[in-house]
């Protein structure tokens, strides 16, 4: 008896660190995994620090560019906290910007804040990220 696929309205972040990318953790595991739980490949996000590119450039874009093949979506999160370098933005397979709770905390108190904000959703519109 064949199980009926499950329709996912969201999505799961999984955080991805420094070490998995040392690790380089298998991408047809995590397939096979959503594939025997019928989830499809859309109702998972992996979310990366910058840290986590830092540690090793190379390694770091080969393994992103095969997540991101594989059809998974690729976070950055805590944006402007850091390096942020745009170098990362234009370079690695980035989906989504996420920026810094410390930056969204003070909307509506902090106009410098509220500039910096502005100014990263419209590169990320300009990029093609969300």
């Amino acid at each position: 008896m064949k199980c009926a696929r499950m329709f996912f309205a969201g999505y799961i972040s999984v955080n991805l660190s420094a070490k998995h990318f040392d690790n380089q953790s298998s991408i047809d595991k995590i397939i096979l995994l959503l594939e025997q739980n019928n989830i499809p490949v859309t109702a998972i996000r992996f979310e990366i620090t910058e840290s986590a590119l830092m540690r090793d450039y190379d390694k770091a874009l080969t393994y992103m560019t095969q997540i991101q093949q594989k059809g998974f979506l690729i976070a950055l999160d805590d944006f402007g906290t850091g390096f942020s370098s745009l170098k990362y933005l234009k370079e690695f397979p980035i989906n989504i910007i996420k920026v810094d709770k410390s930056f969204v905390d003070d909307i509506g108190k902090n106009q410098n804040n509220e500039a910096i904000i502005l100014t990263t959703l419209s590169m990320a519109k300009q990029l093609k990220m969300s």
